[in-house]
């Protein structure tokens, strides 16, 4: 037999035999069965003002806000200033490319050099 079936069989027998006795686990003699017990652990837990679940859920919305806040500082703080920066010296370095063809052709023209066949 296997052993759902067994503790289906077990739990079947106490509800038609024994019921006083499985409702007193659950009840207890004043309110202190298991049912009690499990629900005070579940509050332990679920308490929206001090349980478990809501601290560690406070604990992540802080430190999300945090890491958040560490994001904006470092786009606004060393992202931005290096993009500047660097599209500065991409636009400089466009403008050098822009003219170098004159350039060569000054300094061809200062040379003496022909470059009508280029």
């Amino acid at each position: 037999m296997c052993a759902i079936c067994r503790a289906s069989a077990t739990l079947t027998n106490s509800l038609q035999n024994n019921f006083s006795d499985v409702q007193n686990f659950f009840q207890g003699s004043a309110l202190n069965g298991f049912a009690n017990s499990l629900d005070q652990q579940l509050t332990s837990f679920t308490s929206p003002s001090d349980g478990a679940f809501t601290v560690d859920l406070k604990s992540i919305s802080t430190e999300y806000s945090a890491l958040q806040d560490d994001i904006n500082n470092f786009e606004t703080n060393i992202i931005a200033p290096l993009r500047t920066r660097l599209q500065a010296s991409f636009s400089k370095a466009e403008i050098a490319l822009q003219q170098l063809p004159n350039l060569i052709k000054n300094l061809n023209t200062e040379l003496g050099i022909n470059d009508s066949s280029n």
